[in-house]
C-alpha cells in the first residue's frame, strides 16, 4: 500500500451539520430551502428569542449584544434540516437592518 493511501485512510471524512444564514426575507427562503429537501425542524430560533410568526419580534437585549447589532432590532426566524438529521440551517430575518456586513 502507498504512503498517500494509508495517510487517507486515516483522515477522518468532514461533513458540516450546523450553519447559521441571514436572510431578506423568510418566507421566499422557506420556500428555496424546501425545494432543495429541507423541512421544518424548529419554528423558532430559542437562543434568539425569534420564531415565524408573521410580524417580526424584538431581539432580546442579550441576543444583540451577543450578536453585535442595535438593541430593539427586530427579527423573525426558524431552523431547518435535511433528512431527519443534518444539516441543520438557522435561517434569521432582521427587519429594517442593512446587511452591509456580516453579523
Amino acid at each position: 500500500m502507498s504512503e498517500n493511501v494509508e495517510m487517507a485512510d486515516q483522515i477522518p471524512p468532514l461533513s458540516w451539520g450546523h450553519i447559521n444564514i441571514n436572510v431578506s426575507d423568510l418566507d421566499r427562503s422557506i420556500v428555496f430551502y424546501r425545494r432543495l429537501g429541507f423541512e421544518i425542524f424548529m419554528p423558532a430560533i430559542p437562543y434568539l428569542g425569534l420564531d415565524m410568526s408573521p410580524g417580526p419580534q424584538p431581539l432580546p437585549a442579550n441576543a444583540a449584544t451577543a450578536l453585535g447589532i442595535a438593541q430593539g432590532t427586530r427579527g423573525r426566524a426558524c431552523i431547518m434540516q435535511l433528512n431527519d438529521g443534518f444539516p441543520k440551517i438557522d435561517l434569521t430575518e432582521l427587519a429594517d437592518t442593512p446587511q452591509a456586513g456580516p453579523l
